[in-house]
Formats: structure tokens, C-alpha cells, sequence
């Protein structure tokens, strides 16, 4: 995930290949080094029947951090929070859409620090929810 960033070019799109998501335990990616940042404008882009995972693993988090003045766009993707305190899935400082994902968070963390951090613009599309997960 870090690396397709690094490598799409300014306004590009990321898409994962549909085998990533073979519904047997191999459609997440483990986000375990830290938040990654976004500091280009990034499309990742799924489609309904594909939806790939994102968990950021134990106290990591968010997963995302979003740089002021650019914009990163998901659409199909689940989120799994980490479990630190605070921003535990996004930090907002520019633009952000967000479109048909799922945020993740579990028992316990729920009402401790923040899931979501804006300190942007943020759009909203189709189904955005936040769930917890036992």
C-alpha cells in the first residue's frame, strides 16, 4: 500500500486486484509501521464486489493523514481502526471523500479518544457508516 502510493503519480488512482479479495482471509492489508501519509492527490478506488481491508494493527494509527490542500478520495474499502487514543482511522488537514466505507472500531475503544480527525473538508457518498466489531 505504502509503495503504490509512493509510486501514483499526483491525481492518480490506485485500484487492488480482484484476486486480493478472495473472501478467505487474504483481502486485508496489515498496516502495522505507522499512519501513511498522503501528501498528493490520491484516488483509491474499488468496486462493490471487491471491497479490500485496511487494519491498522495494535496502537497504529490512523491509518491515513491527509496533508492540507490535498485530497485523497476512498470509495468501496473497510477501515479497521487502531487502538490508540486518538485519530484512529483518519486525520484530515485538506480534503477529503469518502464514499461506500466502513469504519471499523472495537468494543472497549469506542467512546475513548477519537476515531476520525477533521480539520479539513470532508465529503460524504453512498453508505458511510462506523460499526463495532466484538
Amino acid at each position: 500500500m505504502r509503495r503504490a502510493i509512493e509510486c501514483v503519480i499526483d491525481g492518480g488512482t490506485i485500484t487492488f486486484d480482484p484476486s486480493l479479495t478472495d473472501g478467505i482471509g487474504n483481502d486485508t492489508i496489515l498496516l502495522t509501521s505507522g499512519f501513511i501519509k498522503i501528501s498528493k492527490n490520491i484516488n483509491i478506488i474499488q468496486t462493490a464486489t471487491s471491497i479490500p481491508k485496511i487494519k491498522a494493527v495494535g496502537n497504529t494509527g490512523p491509518i491515513f493523514t491527509i496533508d492540507g490542500s490535498k485530497t485523497l478520495t476512498l470509495n468501496y474499502l473497510d477501515l479497521f481502526s487502531g487502538t490508540n487514543m486518538n485519530n484512529r482511522a483518519l486525520q484530515n488537514n485538506g480534503n477529503l471523500v469518502l464514499e461506500n466505507i466502513t469504519i471499523h472500531e472495537k468494543t472497549g475503544i469506542v467512546g475513548t479518544g477519537t476515531t476520525f480527525t477533521n480539520m479539513g473538508n470532508v465529503s460524504i457518498l453512498g453508505n458511510v457508516s462506523i460499526v463495532v466489531d466484538p
